[in-house]
């Protein structure tokens, strides 16, 4: 399990910084505002990186780095606040996991508060958790370093 959240942690930093670096989540491409009198209405690719000089990289339909065929980028704002609600998610499940293995780690702990906190759904509550760690981790399921066996 902390294998998972190491690599989904790395996976939210780096879509931070290509949204910070205004470049798409999906390919890498520089990400242009489309503005209109009403302010930014959407967004489109710029120009490829300097490896392509001049040549489009997106041309309206969809984007090249897109498995589902998205458009380039959501508005940079949205994508913030969806980083920080997965690593809200994510430490929530480190503390919880924490605290679990502090509680597990007390050898004189009578069996009757083991089995109060069983009762209580602290078990169930803990695999509910981890499942929506490992749920929202699939959105990056084609990127390097993803294991089969996180699926849950």
């Amino acid at each position: 399990m902390d294998d998972l959240v190491e690599w989904y942690t790395k996976q939210l930093d780096a879509d931070e910084r290509l949204v910070r670096e205004q470049r798409c989540i999906n390919c890498g491409n520089t990400v242009v505002p489309i503005r209109s009198d009403l302010g930014i209405i959407g967004y489109t690719h710029g120009a490829n990186d300097a490896s392509t000089p001049g040549e489009t990289a997106w041309e309206g339909r969809r984007c090249p780095g897109s498995l589902t065929g998205a458009t380039p980028v959501q508005d940079s704002d949205r994508s913030l606040r969806e980083v920080e609600a997965k690593r809200t998610v994510l430490k929530q499940w480190e503390e919880a996991a924490a605290a679990w293995r502090t509680m597990a780690a007390i050898e004189d702990w009578p069996d009757e508060g083991r089995a109060r906190l069983e009762r209580a759904g602290y078990s169930q509550a803990m695999g509910a958790l981890w499942v929506a760690v490992a749920t929202s981790a699939l959105v990056y399921e084609d990127r390097p370093g993803f294991t089969e066996s996180w699926r849950p």
